[in-house]
Order: C-alpha cells, then sequence, then structure tokens
C-alpha cells in the first residue's frame, strides 16, 4: 500500500483539500479538530477512490489471481486485501485529523480537553470511518471492475450526501 501511488497522491489531495475545507467550517465549530472533524464525512469519497483504484488495479492486473494460482487461500486474499484497505482509509481519513491537531495545539494554542465525551466521539468516528470503508471493499469484491465499484460507491455516496 505505501509503496502505491494512488495512497500518496489521495493522501496529499486529502490533506490540502481538507484545510481548503476548514475556511467553511471553522465557523460551525469550537476548535480546529472539531472543525477537520466535521469535514470527514465530505472526504470520504477521497477513500472511495482510493479503495476502487487499490483493488481494482489487483483485478485488472490479474494480481490476485496470481496469489490464487500460487497456492494462497480466497478467504485469507480477500482477509488480507480487506485489512489493508481499511488500514488505508483509516489513514486517509484520520491524516488531516492529526495534521490540524498538531496546528491547532502548538500554532494556534488551542487545548482540546479529554474527557469522556472526547473519547467517546472519537470512538465513534473510528468506528464510523471503518464501516464507511468496508461499502466500496464489499463493492470491489462484487463487481472485480474498478469502474464499476467507483461509480456505484459514488452513486451512493452522493445519495447518503443529499438525503
Amino acid at each position: 500500500m505505501f509503496h502505491s501511488w494512488y495512497f500518496w497522491g489521495i493522501g496529499i489531495f486529502n490533506l490540502l483539500l481538507s484545510s481548503i475545507l476548514l475556511l467553511d467550517s471553522k465557523e460551525r465549530s469550537s476548535n480546529l479538530i472539531m472543525a477537520s472533524l466535521y469535514n470527514i464525512p465530505l472526504l470520504y469519497f477521497l477513500s472511495i477512490v482510493f479503495i476502487a483504484l487499490f483493488i481494482g488495479s489487483d483485478f485488472s492486473g490479474r494480481t490476485l489471481n496470481t496469489y490464487i494460482t500460487a497456492g494462497h487461500k480466497r478467504s485469507s486474499i480477500f482477509r488480507v486485501k480487506l485489512i489493508v484497505s481499511q488500514i488505508g482509509c483509516i489513514i486517509i481519513l484520520v491524516f488531516p485529523l492529526f495534521v490540524h491537531g498538531i496546528i491547532s495545539q502548538f500554532y494556534i494554542g488551542e487545548k482540546l480537553f479529554w474527557n469522556d465525551s472526547t473519547y467517546t466521539m472519537v470512538l465513534l468516528t473510528l468506528f464510523a470511518m471503518i464501516t464507511l470503508c468496508v461499502l466500496p471493499i464489499f463493492f470491489a469484491f462484487i463487481f472485480r471492475d474498478m469502474g464499476k465499484t467507483l461509480t456505484v460507491s459514488m452513486v451512493l455516496f452522493f445519495v447518503m450526501i443529499f438525503l
């Protein structure tokens, strides 16, 4: 995953786009970290693109068929792709939050108070990220095509945003 230009390109674009979106969401929240959390659902489409490219390129390059003919079980290949895609998705979505947290702590001087509600919010956000990242992975293995995976996942994303 770290050798893939999909991961690094989408991660850097996510950081730039989330920084631009902070201009709008800073007025709606109490600090920079909360404003960055506000933008995570809007940036979910970048995770969809990453997963469609990451798993779709393995299907189009017939890499997964090579693993199967090498003697690996389909279930273990699916599990590994699921775990790696989940880790990549979470890193892509959390990286801007981490960078904005460092900026708010050291440069702006905002303090984030860690209490029970903060822990609950972080755990719910992490759970939502894991749950949201499973859907494009599921479609990638169902369709086995980059285009169909991207199209269906993006249509469902826009239906979710606009409803």
